[in-house]
């Protein structure tokens, strides 16, 4: 998945779930 700044480090459901709120937020 991306991380806040927008660098891919591999998938993750748990990382697609956390990122989806934030960028929700």
């Amino acid at each position: 998945g991306l991380d806040g700044s927008g660098v891919y480090n591999g998938t993750s459901e748990l990382q697609l779930e956390r990122m989806s709120v934030y960028f929700n937020e």
